[in-house]
Order: structure tokens, then sequence, then C-alpha cells
């Protein structure tokens, strides 16, 4: 089965999906709140959120617990950020990419 049929079988292209994902991370961002997870445990498809940094819309930092922290790229919300983590926790990816620890 090819990604086209899957996604019309689904109902909605990929690209669909990753614009429904992209109004839901910029609400997030608008109000300050947490980054929306993936399905299973949230309302973004899987491979939404790859899409959209491959389409350069956001960045997207992950921390230590996958807590994730989008920033907007483009639209009237460009420049803001879904909610950071406040607990102290280690930078891990940046757009899918392993952060680079600097010593000390």
């Amino acid at each position: 089965m090819t990604r086209t049929y899957l996604s019309q079988q689904l109902g909605r292209s990929l690209d669909e999906q990753a614009n429904e994902a992209f109004a839901l991370i910029t609400a997030a961002a608008a109000a300050g709140e947490r980054c929306p997870m993936n399905a299973p445990h949230g309302p973004v498809k899987q491979n939404a959120v790859s899409r959209l940094v491959k389409q350069g819309r956001i960045k997207v930092l992950v921390y230590t617990g996958n807590w994730r922290v989008a920033m907007i790229l483009q639209g009237p919300h460009a420049g803001k950020h879904t909610l950071k983590p406040t607990d102290g926790r280690s930078l891990r990816m940046i757009n899918g990419e392993r952060a680079v620890r600097r010593k000390s």
C-alpha cells in the first residue's frame, strides 16, 4: 500500500493533516500552552509534525521526557512558541536531529 492510498483511506490528504496540525500547534502557541501530542496520545496525526518541519512552517525542540516545544515560523503567529518546560529538562533534539551538548 502506498502512502497516498492510506491517506485517502483515512479521508484526508497528508497536506490536510499537516494543516490541521499547524492550526492546533499555532493555537497552543498563541495561548502559551503545551504543544499538542501525536496520536494516539493527542490530536495530532502521526508524521504531521515532521511534515511541518520539512515545509519550514515550524521548528521543534524536544526535551527529556518528550516535552516538545514548537516554534511557529510562518503566518501571523510567527515567532511565538508553545510552552517551554519549567523544570530544567535537557534539550535532546532539534527538528529530529540530536542536540549537541557543549562541554562546560
